[in-house]
């Protein structure tokens, strides 16, 4: 989802005709700055991951990925247009970007498996590992926002108690699964809640937030802004020391608060987390707002996320991290696969932006062209 918002405006013209136009406003750049912010939280999972026991860290690191459907039903909520053919012909260039920089990886022998097991892989729909799932996840995310949205519009108070049961009903399912004791067939099987029915959970929390309370919220900044940095940065020293909390009650089953002790997560967190996170940052001073820079940024993190795992074979291969430095993370490692990213994302977000643009003007004329011939 795009963070953009359009306006229709009504302009009478002098035969009388009305003709409806669509302005868009700028991306916010407090957001995308959030965006990317958001990505090194990421990274810095996975670079723990491929180390050593990131959990170990903090689960705060884990607000990334959440925060990022949060902002998707932030800001899409008030539309009812569909961007899934403009997202589509995107998710098809990175593809074949991808096909080709994993397969001379492949070929290269710096990574272990072929580019399509990696781009191709829909473990995430039985809860196995995919590297390409969180497209997929956004592909189908933009596909049913549209319905999202109508229901969210139906009816504010249905909406509210719907998505709070399905945001419990998720969530506790989820633990079950981190435990262990969700089975392993049935619906599970086929839409693992911590993938698909989770990104819809925080899209739908996100964007009933901003559709009926977004007006009240800005209201009463002068109190709620300060509640979300403390609540924000509490939410951080907590996760820091949750590990220990967890030692204590590790005997104790807390699936019903949708806690998991085993896995040093609290789940529920994650969503005010993110939504603090956005109202934070879209609310950020005026001099970040209008800074290029940040704007830019955002455009980024896609393109890190799902290459940012060849950067790291390549700098890998070069550096011999890993084998001179077993399970020990290193911040000149993190940072060295961060600006890597940020480079080489730089360097390709225009063109990829480009060819996703004429591949969109390419189907959008044969769809036309294929429609005047039925006519």
């Amino acid at each position: 989802m795009e963070n953009t918002q359009e306006i229709s405006l009504q302009t009478n013209l002098t035969n009388n005709t009305t003709v409806e136009i669509t302005k868009k406003k700028k991306r916010d750049a407090g957001i995308e700055l959030l965006r990317y912010l958001l990505f090194m939280t990421i990274l810095l999972v996975h670079t723990m991951q491929y180390y050593f026991n990131y959990s170990e860290q903090g689960w705060w690191l884990m607000i990334g990925v959440p925060t990022f459907f949060m902002i998707s039903g932030w800001f899409g909520v008030r539309s009812t247009k569909s961007r899934f053919k403009k997202f589509l012909c995107e998710v098809i260039i990175y593809i074949i970007l991808g096909v080709i920089v994993l397969g001379s990886l492949y070929s290269a022998k710096l990574i272990g498996s072929n580019p399509w097991e990696r781009i191709f892989n829909l473990g995430f729909l039985t809860d196995d590992v995919a590297s390409w799932w969180f497209i997929y996840i956004m592909l189908f995310l933009t596909l049913v926002s549209p319905y999202l949205n109508k229901f969210i519009h139906w009816n504010k108070q249905f909406s509210f108690w719907a998505i709070i049961f399905f945001v419990i009903l998720m969530n506790y399912w989820q633990v079950l699964i981190w435990n262990g004791k969700a089975p392993s067939d049935g619906w599970n099987f086929y839409f693992t809640p911590n993938k698909i029915c989770l990104a819809i959970s925080y899209y739908l929390f996100a964007a009933w937030i901003s559709y009926y309370w977004r007006d009240e919220i800005q209201q009463h900044l002068l109190w709620i802004l300060p509640l979300c940095v403390i609540y924000l940065v509490g939410y951080i020293i907590f996760s820091r020391y949750w590990c220990d909390i967890n030692n204590i009650f590790s005997k104790w089953d807390f699936s019903c608060f949708a806690i998991n002790t085993r896995n040093n997560d609290v789940s529920y967190l994650h969503y005010f987390a993110g939504i603090s996170s956005i109202i934070i940052f879209i609310n950020l001073p005026k001099f970040i707002q209008k800074n290029s820079v940040c704007g830019f940024l955002g455009k980024l993190p896609l393109f890190m996320y799902l290459f940012h795992g060849s950067i790291m074979a390549i700098i890998d291969n070069y550096w011999n991290y890993t084998a001179t430095n077993p399970n020990v993370f290193n911040a000149e490692w993190y940072f060295a696969i961060l600006l890597a990213s940020t480079v080489v994302a730089t360097i390709m977000v225009y063109p990829i932006e480009y060819a996703s643009k004429s591949l969109y003007k390419l189907i959008s004329k044969i769809g036309v062209n294929t429609q005047n011939n039925r006519l």
